[in-house]
């Protein structure tokens, strides 16, 4: 009797769900943890503005060349874990690499393994998807959307208030011991259960490359990248120190940049979806975005800056899991990594091109004029959704 109510007490089990969302807010803690202090760290070593912009570039340069290759291989492989296990660890040795950085060259080496990191988003996301049916991707897209922008929220707060105290240079160390954590996390994790399929055919991949509503959607992506890191996480650290800011005000912004995209994520494909509709939840979140940011040329104060990026947050919690769902819908499941890694690497040409155009105009006509010109060039996302004529459609696991 005993032997036998000992066979029937439930198993514990970790709950790899929630194992993922906590070691991807790690991820994200990581990765923006310094962020706050990052540009102007950069500008205090000796950088110009085009050499910062050069630096915070690099992130996106790497994801624009990895995350493709990093998809296919994951699609191929059949393979997840590694590559969680990559992207945590590349985190780690970036920020200790940053700790013990002594010259702008080695900022942009260490920012640039940054970017191997976000190159495994993709697989982090469709790992906690695959935990959804079908019918509730979206939901799952925007769930573990939410995680991203919490861990961004949680890390640039507590090091703005830490770096009133500290020595600046500490947050990458702490950056560093965070993504360490989150490796010991997905140890724990066991290798994700993918539906058995036939391995993707080299046909397939090049239907992948051809896919109109995956070019358009990553095109409109490449917009709000072009926007996020020329903006909140770009400049807008130097504008508010231009205006005597403080780094607690620094880290201030880039709570503000993230903290309601933690709301508009989470109902991303609930609410906004189903009862605005796509097509106009897109379009008003690219003209709010397009006017913060060309209002901040025009703030006499830090904090009517501080404003202005929170309206550039929401948006951006909205616009970042939709794009991503619609650019991903109309592809086979057995290749969908791949997809979304495209569609990730076609982003990060936003990343890189951003801070450099930003970066340059700064230099040549000041910082002012930079985000009136970001400002202007997003409200193309908005003129390119409304003559989108047909949104795609989801294909059944």
């Amino acid at each position: 009797m005993g032997e036998r109510n000992i066979k029937n007490k439930p198993e514990i089990k970790i709950k790899p769900a929630a194992v993922m969302y906590i070691a991807t807010c790690l991820l994200w803690f990581s990765l923006y943890f310094y962020m706050p202090i990052l540009s102007t760290y950069c500008e205090k070593m000796g950088a110009s503005y085009t050499l910062v912009g050069t630096i915070l570039s690099s992130y996106g340069l790497v994801q624009l060349i990895m995350r493709l290759p990093v998809g296919i291989w994951s699609d191929i492989t059949r393979k997840r874990k590694a590559f969680l296990l990559l992207g945590m660890a590349s985190a780690a040795v970036s920020g200790a690499g940053f700790f013990f950085a002594s010259g702008p060259s080695l900022l942009l080496l260490f920012r640039a393994l940054a970017g191997v990191t976000a190159s495994t988003w993709a697989i982090y996301m469709l790992t906690y998807c695959g935990y959804y049916p079908a019918s509730e991707q979206s939901k799952g897209m925007g769930i573990i959307g939410t995680s991203m922008f919490l861990g961004q929220v949680i890390a640039t707060f507590i090091a703005g208030i830490l770096t009133m105290y500290i020595d600046e240079r500490w947050t990458f160390l702490i950056s560093s011991l965070a993504a360490v954590l989150g490796v010991i996390m997905l140890t724990v994790l066991p290798e994700p259960e993918l539906e058995q399929r036939e391995v993707p055919k080299v046909r397939e991949f090049v239907s992948m490359l051809k896919n109109r509503d995956l070019i358009f959607f990553s095109l409109m992506a490449i917009i709000l990248q072009i926007a996020t890191f020329a903006g909140p996480f770009g400049f807008v650290p130097n504008l508010l120190h231009n205006m005597g800011a403080n780094n607690f005000h620094l880290g201030l912004s880039a709570t503000f940049a993230t903290l309601f995209a933690i709301l508009t994520s989470f109902y991303s494909g609930s609410f906004f979806e189903e009862k605005v509709g796509i097509r106009r939840s897109v379009i008003i979140s690219y003209i709010v975005t397009a006017l913060a940011l060309a209002g901040m040329a025009f703030a006499a104060g830090i904090w009517q800056v501080l404003l202005l990026v929170l309206a550039c947050g929401a948006p951006r919690g909205l616009l970042q899991p939709m794009l991503n769902s619609l650019a991903i819908r109309g592809i086979k499941p057995q290749i969908r990594s791949s997809a979304a890694s495209m569609f990730q690497s076609i982003y990060g040409l936003g990343m890189m091109i951003g801070p450099i155009i930003a970066g340059a105009i700064a230099d040549a006509f000041g910082i002012t004029a930079a985000f009136f010109a970001i400002g202007t060039l997003t409200l193309s996302g908005a003129v390119m959704m409304t003559f989108k004529k047909k949104l795609p459609g989801w294909i059944e696991q």
